[in-house]
């Protein structure tokens, strides 16, 4: 069984997944990651260094579009591996039917201080720039709503060590 991480940007999905497959031995993925790489292949004379750049770049469709062209990608290939999701690839229908259909949703719900804190005092995201603290806080709590409904587990991360957060994904990994 595949499992799939997701949250709010800056909840720690790439960190406690990333954890999670050393711990257990378990393929990790990072679908930013993979974004990236794909953007880079198709476009060699207009390499990015993050995923920022590309959406920043290329605008908020295009990344949308790859990302779900390479979350179908990853999952066409593989089972029994661990996927730490953008914080907005729930968003979108067409991904949460390939979700569903492939893994096991996991939700790692932080409180949105604790997602600032990570993500660092200036909001670096593309999605966070030029936002107040209500604008920002009326995206977490829509987010939060399809987080909630797509979840098949939730793991909450306010309430954990990292060791437990871990622990707990690899557990998820092991549900049957």
């Amino acid at each position: 069984m595949n499992v799939a991480l997701t949250g709010f940007m800056g909840c720690g999905k790439t960190t406690y997944g990333r954890a999670a497959a050393e711990r257990s031995g378990i393929p990790f993925f990072d679908l930013d990651d993979a974004v990236l790489d794909a953007h880079n292949a198709a476009f060699p004379s207009l390499q990015c260094e993050s995923i920022s750049e590309v959406f920043a770049v290329m605008g908020e469709a295009y990344f949308r579009n790859l990302e779900t062209a390479t979350l179908q990608e990853l999952l066409s290939g593989s089972e029994g591996v661990i996927i730490a999701l953008g914080g907005g690839a729930v968003v979108r229908e067409e991904n949460r039917a390939v979700l569903k259909e492939n893994c096991r949703l996991v939700w790692l719900k932080a409180s949105l201080n604790t997602c600032l804190e990570n993500i660092g005092a200036t909001y670096p995201r593309p999605l966070l720039q030029g936002k107040t603290r209500a604008q920002i806080e009326e995206m977490f709590e829509v987010r939060n709503g399809i987080y909630s409904s797509v979840a098949d587990a939730v793991i909450d991360t306010d309430t954990l060590t990292f060791e437990q957060i871990a622990d707990s994904i690899v557990a998820e990994c092991d549900y049957s």
